[in-house]
């Protein structure tokens, strides 16, 4: 549905308060304030958030990183 990009992220809140490594992309143009909206909801929520201000980019590194590959 347009417009519900943050009621997913409220019915996703348990992966993403979890220690996941993520990188989301968001499409949030549908309505004045929600650009705004998903951006606040994600921040508070640890991620580093970028837009352009109709999409959101978001990332969240993992609290404890762990090298996979050593060079």
């Amino acid at each position: 549905m347009e417009g519900a990009e943050l009621d997913v992220l409220k019915g996703s809140q348990k992966v993403l308060t979890e220690n996941y490594h993520l990188f989301l992309a968001i499409v949030a143009y549908h309505y004045a304030e929600e650009t705004l909206e998903v951006v606040e909801y994600l921040r508070t929520r640890g991620f580093k958030v970028f837009t352009n201000g109709e999409y959101v980019y978001a990332f969240k590194p993992p609290e404890n990183p762990r090298v996979l590959l050593k060079l």
